[in-house]
């Protein structure tokens, strides 16, 4: 007897003002050559953090986040249950990292001139990604 195959994707959509989204690290715009003219450029790393912080505005925090690493071996035990029709919630970790700074009694370090906000927890997810 075959099983049949369950496909999952996800999408993230989100609407954008017409504004400067992305500035490179001397705080010009980014801009690709598409279609014969001069287009801004969103890098994905503004993507991944815009969608972090609209996550963090409306989602309880133990629902935030799984580990990329551990998804698919998670996502294989659950869809491999004869109840994950159902709706379901992945384990998670409580909380969003905080920069390695904000753990000391020391104060947030200095911004650059005119240089981009920062994304919340942006250092620690970079340093988890290396790990």
């Amino acid at each position: 007897m075959t099983q049949p195959s369950l496909f999952v994707e996800v999408h993230i959509l989100q609407s954008l003002p017409p504004s400067n989204i992305n500035r490179d690290d001397s705080g010009t715009r980014k801009q690709a050559l598409y279609g014969g003219a001069r287009r801004a450029r969103v890098s994905s790393e503004a993507w991944k953090c815009a969608t972090r912080m609209e996550f963090a505005k409306g989602e309880a925090v133990a629902d935030r986040a799984t580990r990329t690493k551990r998804i698919a071996a998670l996502l294989a035990e659950r869809l491999a249950r004869p109840t994950a029709v159902r709706a379901w919630k992945l384990p998670t970790r409580t909380g969003w990292p905080r920069p390695r700074w904000s753990r000391s009694a020391s104060p947030s370090p200095p911004r650059r001139r005119n240089s981009p906000p920062t994304c919340p927890g942006l250092e620690t997810f970079r340093q988890d990604q290396r790990a």
